[in-house]
C-alpha cells in the first residue's frame, strides 16, 4: 500500500476522494477547489492516508513513508 492524500472541502460529503499520489498534487488541487465559485470560502482539508483495514479478515495495511519531493 502506497501513501495517498484527499481533498476534502468543508462541509460536504467528500464525494469520490481522489487519491493524488504526492503530497504536492494535493496541494494543487486544494489550491484548485478553494478558488471555485461554489466553495465560498470554505477550507479545504488535505487528508493523508495512514492505514486501512479489510472488513473480511481485518488486515490494517500501513503506507511506506513517502518519498522526498
Amino acid at each position: 500500500m502506497k501513501t495517498f492524500w484527499i481533498c476534502l472541502v468543508e462541509g460536504t460529503f467528500g464525494g469520490h476522494g481522489f487519491q493524488h499520489p504526492t503530497l504536492s498534487a494535493a496541494y494543487k488541487e486544494a489550491e484548485r477547489l478553494a478558488q471555485l465559485p461554489g466553495t465560498n470560502g470554505k477550507r479545504v482539508f488535505l487528508l493523508e492516508c495512514i492505514s486501512a483495514v479489510r472488513e473480511t479478515r481485518l488486515i490494517w495495511e500501513v503506507p511506506e513513508p513517502p518519498e522526498s519531493e
